[in-house]
């Protein structure tokens, strides 16, 4: 009998098979265990290879024993009339085939369950964490999370300019740390509030709500470095880890300190991590040092957000690729230079976000791991309105990048533009939890109880945002913006003067100007057309024509209107006035070329963006002066049903006299006359003057009841305009 068939006999294939089959499922669990109670890396490596030595032990053992019905027995042992080994063959059979339809349900649960949740597990942790905040005013994720905060990197060269290199290292570390999903890790912009300070581990972990703290230094000299480094916690103020690397300056020695710096914290703060993180932050994007160091430059640049860093950023990364022109991470770079250009310097298209998409299409050809190439090209798709690209985007980056705050902060726009507001929500909590110094998420997360018409908490909110930044512009333009949708014009006038006192370039000047004609205050007014540096000559025009009006000097206004017919005008302010003036015909030209889309062809379900409605309404107007009346009460009816839902989740602020316009237009007199009554009722005063003179309201303004309201809205604009006084802000 040949040797092969005696294996066959003996079902030695067989119990290999099985042994194999059965060890693989194993691995499978031991990975999710350890990773889940964050064992050491170690223990998955012993396991491993016990199941590789176990293998030829069991071959051999099936070789040499067989079970019988007495038990098991040497081979020898046994009478070949009375063995059983087919029958256990039979029984291994079926363990081999249950086996592999386990394995398989592992995989179709891996796939389609455990892969979806792993985009959307920070989010929902966010959640949680929140509601355990409410519920016991714990600080929620610092119990449920490994979180820590790295201190930037005290500079101990000899020369200064070596700061970028130490904040660059930082960064990258950052960076580093911001893969690992099981990790809590405070961004950059919060961090660096604490270069320098003089408060305790303690306080700064408290300040953060993180559990642990990193802290070293960066020393450069000739062409060797030594990187020191103390994880402290944050409870105790006890050392969990330090470390001091001594290395030759290369690439790839750098690479490998920030690898095992945040393999190390891994470890101590007992973080899991994934053989899919290792791989990431093993990673050697560039092995030129100088590449490298440009790289950095570039970075620290772009941090600055200024229009003349952002210019030199963009230098230093193609300066970076002119080195090496297979740094994928700084053609990622680069192109998120050039989408902040587009973003804060207004660059054309075709000079920013056009090669950047080139540039993150070929760094995600060569390197489709980069969750910051995802990120970014997200971004793009999103200023260009191509929405659920930005969301696939977003959300591969959030599986490969979990701990990255921007990327939840600009995921949030994606899903405030797609009226997802409660995502929107969850995306900003996480965003402000990772970065919670953040000046700009910070108002962010403010306003978003004010898209569900919670105007107080989201005022207390921006208070919150005025202690940690009380001289930033943006804030108190936000308050005004609640404080308008309020239809509350002294809290808006509050607000905009301290802009202006903060900023005197702001260029929402107009805002102003149309608060103090909410208030009555004509002379204020004019004053802030005529003081302006930032209106345009058709603002200034079209605020005059609008006092006019007021006034009943119709043919002033109309003059004023004549007069523009030259001016530039990038706003839609003529449109608008001519609207005003019964110039129909001449707003329809200006209004179709924005809009083609609104005077034929199918209609959507929604209006989106749902704050459009307003030009929507505006069409129906002129649809209907023109005797296109089918489609003016089409577009009625899709705006009313639009506007609809915010009106119950957001009260009067989300529209403010917008449902009395589209009721008024489409005939339904008595609602229309109805929703006047509740903005007189609560005193809602943004825009309320528009009532006596804009056509929207012509078919209803000889009706008794409109004229009561527009008395009780002027009487309350009145005890407005004295509290004004009694403030000072008049």
């Amino acid at each position: 009998m040949s040797l092969f068939t005696e294996l066959k006999r003996r079902n030695v294939f067989k119990v290999g098979v099985a042994y194999v089959v059965v060890a693989w499922l194993t691995i499978q669990v031991v990975d999710i265990v350890i990773n889940n109670i964050g064992a050491p890396d170690w223990v998955f490596r012993v396991i491993l290879l016990l199941l590789i030595i176990g293998l030829p032990l069991i071959l051999l053992f099936a070789w040499a024993f067989e079970m019988t019905p007495e038990g098991l027995k040497r081979e020898k042992q046994v009478d070949r009339s009375e063995s059983i080994v087919k029958q256990t063959g039979r029984k291994l059979d079926f363990t081999i085939i249950a086996v592999l339809l386990i394995a398989l349900g592992y995989f179709a649960i891996d796939k389609f369950v455990l892969s979806e949740g792993r985009a959307t597990a920070p989010v929902e942790m966010s959640v949680k964490a929140t509601q355990e905040k409410a519920d016991t005013g714990a600080p929620g994720l610092a119990s449920m999370e490994r979180s820590i905060a790295v201190l930037p990197l005290a500079n101990r060269s000899a020369l200064e300019g070596d700061q970028y290199f130490a904040d660059g290292m930082h960064d990258d570390l950052l960076t580093q740390l911001a893969k690992i999903a099981s990790l809590k890790v405070i961004s950059r912009t919060s961090v660096m509030r604490y270069r320098d300070t003089e408060l305790s581990i303690p306080e700064i972990a408290s300040q953060l709500g993180v559990t642990a703290i990193l802290e070293g230094g960066v020393q450069r000299s000739g062409d060797q470095i030594r990187v020191n480094m103390q994880l402290i916690d944050a409870e105790s103020d006890q050392h969990l880890w330090a470390e001091t690397y001594d290395r030759q300056m290369t690439a790839e020695n750098l690479f490998a300190i920030q690898s095992s710096i945040t393999r190390q914290i891994t470890e101590a703060l007992k973080a899991s991590l994934t053989s899919e993180e290792v791989a990431r932050i093993e990673e050697r994007p560039t092995e030129n040092l100088e590449a490298f160091q440009e790289y950095m430059k570039g970075q620290q640049l772009l941090a600055l957000r200024t229009v003349p860093a952002l210019e030199e950023g963009k230098y230093h990364f193609e300066r970076s690729l002119q080195l090496d022109p297979w740094f994928d991470v700084a053609k990622v770079g680069l192109a998120n230079a050039l989408h902040l250009l587009y973003e804060y310097a207004d660059w054309p298209e075709a000079d920013s976000l056009d090669p950047a998409m080139e540039l993150l299409n070929e760094a995600l050809q060569r390197s489709p791991d980069l969750g910051e190439a995802y990120m970014v090209r997200g971004e793009i798709y999103r200023h260009r309105d191509e929405l659920n690209t930005a969301v696939r985007d977003f959300e591969r980056a959030m599986e490969l990048i979990p701990g990255n705050a921007a990327l939840y902060h600009w995921f949030s726009f994606v899903r405030e533009a797609q009226d997802r507001h409660d995502e929107a929500y969850i995306l900003l909590q996480r965003a402000h939890e990772l970065d919670p110094m953040s000046r700009v998420i910070h108002i962010n997360y403010a306003m978003q109880p004010f898209h569900e018409g919670r105007d107080e908490e989201a005022l207390a909110e921006l208070e919150k945002v005025k202690l940690l930044h009380p001289d930033y512009p943006a804030i108190y333009a936000y308050e005004s913006w609640v404080n308008w949708a309020r239809g509350n014009p002294v809290g808006t006038l509050r607000a905009r003067l301290k802009v202006l006192e903060l900023d005197p370039q702001n260029n929402r000047t107009e805002s102003l100007c149309f608060t103090y004609i909410d208030l009555g205050v004509e002379e204020s007014a004019l004053a802030c057309i005529n003081n302006s540096a930032t209106l345009k000559p058709m603002e200034k025009a079209f605020i005059r024509i609008v006092l006019h009006l007021l006034n009943g000097r119709r043919d002033i206004a109309q003059a004023v209107f004549d007069s523009t017919r030259d001016l530039e005008d990038e706003d839609g302010y003529r449109e608008y006035a001519g609207l005003l003036l019964g110039e129909f015909e001449t707003s329809r030209v200006a209004y179709e070329q924005e809009y083609p889309e609104w005077f034929s062809g199918p209609l959507p379900a929604v209006i989106v963006p749902y704050r459009s409605v307003d030009d929507i309404v505006d069409i129906a107007l002129i649809l209907q002066q023109n005797g296109e009346t089918e489609r003016a009460t089409e577009l009625l009816n899709l705006a009313l049903e639009t506007i609809s839902p915010h009106r119950r989740n957001q009260g009067i602020h989300a529209f403010g006299f917008m449902d009395v316009r589209i009721y008024a237009l489409l005939g339904r007199r008595e609602e229309a006359l109805t929703a006047l009554e509740a903005c007189a009722e609560l005193d809602y005063l943004s825009q309320w003057q528009g009532l006596k003179f804009l056509p929207h309201y012509d078919s209803i303004r000889d009706d008794p009841r409109f004229s009561a309201a527009v008395s009780r809205l002027s009487t309350s604009a009145g005890m407005a305009r004295k509290r004004a006084v009694s403030e000072g802000l008049l």
